[in-house]
């Protein structure tokens, strides 16, 4: 289990190591990527976390046209994004044949354990990479009881980036091999 958490939210850390203890999951704090300053941009692409062609103005200038819903926190979405591939690396790394990525305001219910354990045994599909535990606006097509392979909505324009179906980072499972870097 890996928490992603800025090193400004000591206490969102706190809060989430708190349940994590209650259901008996060790975790790994992995440092969250602010990327108000050029410099953390800098580090985030030569680390891997972000694509060194990655142009973080352009993308602010596209997310502010008037073709777009006008996206806002743009530098913040892009941190959590990192903050994620940070995660991933490190699991990666670490060689758990599964990983599990929180962010550090998710609230786990007190069954979450055996959920989803018993979720990973019974349901999931054999060629299953990643699964988001908290989807907003999942579309796609069932494939057990509680899960649904997401899909792009087409019904959606090119241009907003499939925004209805990409939300829901706050709890991946991801099959650790899968991440191969």
């Amino acid at each position: 289990v890996y928490v992603i958490n800025l090193a400004t939210d000591a206490k969102r850390w706190q809060y989430i190591q708190a349940q994590l203890e209650q259901l008996g999951l060790p975790a790994k704090r992995i440092e969250g990527v602010a990327l108000q300053e050029s410099k953390a941009l800098m580090e985030a692409k030569q680390s891997g976390w972000i694509p060194d062609s990655f142009d973080m103005e352009q993308a602010e200038m596209h997310a502010q046209s008037s073709t777009l819903k006008k996206i806002s926190g743009l530098r913040g979405s892009a941190g959590c994004a990192s903050s994620h591939f940070k995660a991933q690396i490190q699991s990666y790394s670490d060689g758990f044949p599964i990983t599990l990525v929180l962010e550090d305001d998710t609230l786990l219910q007190e069954d979450f354990v055996p959920r989803l354990w018993n979720m990973v045994k019974t349901e999931l599909p054999c060629d299953w990479d990643v699964v988001s535990l908290n989807s907003k606006c999942p579309f796609g097509r069932c494939v057990s009881k509680h899960l649904a392979r997401v899909q792009p909505d087409l019904n959606e324009r090119e241009q907003d980036c499939h925004f209805g179906v990409n939300f829901g980072t706050h709890g991946l499972l991801y099959r650790t091999e899968s991440l191969s870097y």
